[in-house]
């Protein structure tokens, strides 16, 4: 397996990929910098991709996207449900 590392973009604070999160298998969690946008909630401001097993194959994922923190207008069209 090969890993490559990249240098972070500037508005982002760090990058986590973790098991479990709203009750799917693989999440990845990009947390922005706090001056990024305007925080109404207090809350972490992360932009997430999640991912299931389809069912179909050990290897398939289904992959869904949203925000945490972050005005629902401010995410890419398709994470905005």
């Amino acid at each position: 397996m090969k890993t490559t590392t990249l240098s972070a973009p500037e508005h982002v604070r760090e990058v986590v990929v973790e098991r479990g999160f709203k009750g799917n298998d693989l999440a990845i969690k990009v947390y922005l910098k706090d001056d990024v946008v305007e925080n109404l909630t207090g809350e972490d401001q992360f932009i997430y991709i999640t991912g299931n097993h389809s069912g179909n194959s050990a290897y398939a994922l289904e992959w869904n996207c949203g925000g945490s923190g972050i005005e629902k207008d401010l995410l890419p069209e398709g994470c905005q449900s």
